[in-house]
């Protein structure tokens, strides 16, 4: 009794052709970072150790090379905690031993660095603070990298890309993968020799009821060789990201398609078209990792040290170019690198490679500004340097400043206008203000990520708090609020409101009747607010504040 050929017909069903979700591993515990750092360590191991103590750990260490030193930061690019643990290694590298460039996956080499000059217009020098809670909010929610928030707040740091923007292009809608294509092939040629005839009926049956993919799993897990290699997929397909390196990618393929031909399996033109097209990825993921360390090495001139920044798929083949160079380097991943909590869904990481925001819940300021999400599977580029991102953190700051305006027994709008007006790619109704108890409600006009306008209501409140946090303090304490570990006791949600999950930290929830709820969105450690896109959400949530 032969097994059901059709079989053939499932190869979707378990390639990458289904849309993953993030991959969850639990993460050790941790204590809080230590709030100062030496600043006169012995080499590079020893830096490493210092910045990374609390929110990450040393992976490989390199000190024997001749030229500058590389901190190399290995990420899951969708753990939002992660993010947040690698901007504190930064802050102390900047801080404690002066490293002031980054290198950045993700954004194309340039003659000039990243441009974040257009942030420290907001408010001017006594915002300092307001300007540290929107990079945490931004940061925190995944709207930024920790790169960018680096460049948002020390105008002396420099970012620049190191990609090959043709490279870069073409390593980034993979919908098929032709490793479950080969599988199945050979899972039915050892099993057609192997399994019993009771196995055999089974499978059958299987197919009868229509539970195809049940009978796929049977037949490859039948055979010991084929469910190693299924079980490899498998942990591959719940993740944005490969587990395994550009160069593992490419020899598992190759693995299976000797395997085929040992067993002179019969490949037909689609299989080998795909596996063609799979192959030119995995190499380019391998030259993309040559010409980052190589854009790398000509910033890391004398005894410069930098850091880099880049995925887990280009970790092998980065340091491993950096050996070969003879650049030493320290490689370090945060705590948090497939964490159970703090990551961005698949939709939200699609968002981010078209330069579009994650956050899209209703309240949220978003979900006003994004058009529908595309596809991706590679780092996304910076959003700093676009218009949308200056509305994004005027709209943000206008929100803080205002709330703490009538809180602190300001006019509104008399005491604020004139700075609000200065916010780049904001424009404030003038006419729109009104005040109930200590929120502010208000209309603006931004830019969408399309570069329009869109008219906006702003519901801004605030919470009362003597709490002055230093900027690492705000870091942790998002952590804790994104589920990461740490002594501080997380944030409460606003007044009135339901913890909100998957949102920003200290989020919370309102129902508004009908069945519907809207964000209100933490922006600070004391200020509030709510975004729509007409006036009568804005009033039909009521006062936000306490």
């Amino acid at each position: 009794m032969p097994i059901t050929l059709s079989l053939l017909l499932m190869l979707q069903s378990y390639t990458a052709g289904s849309e993953p979700t993030p991959a969850s591993v639990s993460s050790p515990s941790a204590s809080d970072v230590p709030s100062t750092v030496s600043a006169s360590p012995s080499g590079v191991a020893e830096v490493a150790s210092q910045i990374s103590a609390g929110v990450g750990n040393v992976q490989q260490v390199f000190a024997e090379g001749t030229k500058g030193t590389v901190y190399v930061f290995e990420e899951v690019h969708t753990s939002r905690v992660g993010q947040i643990e690698e901007a504190i290694m930064l802050l102390h590298l900047h801080d404690s031993f002066g490293v002031k460039e980054i290198a950045l996956e993700g954004a194309p080499i340039s003659r000039h660095p990243l441009n974040a000059r257009w942030f420290d217009s907001l408010g001017g020098p006594g915002s300092r603070g307001l300007r540290e809670d929107i990079a945490v909010r931004m940061l925190a929610e995944g709207e930024i990298s920790s790169a960018e928030f680096m460049t948002l707040l020390f105008s002396d740091t420099q970012v620049r890309g190191i990609e090959d923007a043709k490279l870069y292009a073409r390593d980034a809608n993979v919908t098929e993968k032709a490793e479950g294509a080969y599988l199945t092939l050979i899972a039915m040629k050892n099993a057609e020799q192997d399994m019993s005839q009771d196995d055999v009926r089974h499978v059958n049956q299987l197919m009868k009821e229509g539970r195809k993919e049940e009978a796929v799993e049977f037949v490859i897990n039948a055979d010991p060789w084929t469910k190693v290699q299924y079980d490899s997929l498998k942990a591959e397909a719940v993740s944005t990201t490969p587990k395994l390196s550009c160069e593992g990618l490419l020899d598992r393929l190759r693995g299976l398609q000797a395997k085929a031909a040992e067993l002179g399996l019969p490949v037909d033109q689609q299989i080998q078209k795909m596996a063609a097209s799979e192959v030119d990825i995995d190499q380019t993921c391998i030259n993309r990792s040559k010409v980052m360390v190589a854009e790398t090495s000509r910033m890391a001139t004398g005894n410069k040290s930098i850091a880099m920044i880049i995925g887990e798929a280009h970790a092998s083949g980065v340091t491993q170019s950096l050996r070969d160079n003879g650049i030493a380097f320290a490689l370090v991943s945060p705590i948090a690198f497939q964490p159970t909590y703090g990551e961005l869904s698949l939709e939200q990481f699609k968002r981010k490679d078209h330069l579009e925001w994650v956050q899209t819940s209703r309240g949220s300021l978003g979900a006003l500004l994004d058009p529908p999400a595309k596809n991706t599977k590679h780092k996304p580029p910076p959003i700093i340097g676009t218009a949308t991102a200056r509305s994004f953190a005027s709209a943000l700051f206008a929100a803080e400043k205002v709330s703490a305006t009538v809180r602190g027994g300001g006019r509104i709008p008399g005491d604020v206008l004139n700075e609000l007006k200065t916010l780049p790619e904001f424009r404030a109704d003038p006419h729109s203000f009104s005040v109930s108890g200590h929120d502010v409600i208000f209309k603006a006009t931004l830019k969408d990520t399309d570069g329009h306008d869109r008219v906006v209501w702003i519901r801004a409140g605030s919470v009362a708090s003597s709490r002055q946090l230093s900027l690492q303090q705000k870091l942790l304490q998002a952590r804790v609020d994104l589920g990461g570990f740490g002594n501080i006791p997380p944030s409460q949600p606003p007044p009135n409101s339901r913890p909100a999950k998957d949102e920003g930290p200290g989020d919370g929830e309102r129902d508004t009747g009908q069945n519907k709820k809207i964000l209100i969105e933490k922006t600070g450690a004391s200020s509030l607010a709510i975004f729509a896109a007409n006036k009568s959400d804005i009033f039909s949530v009521g006062e936000i504040s306490d």
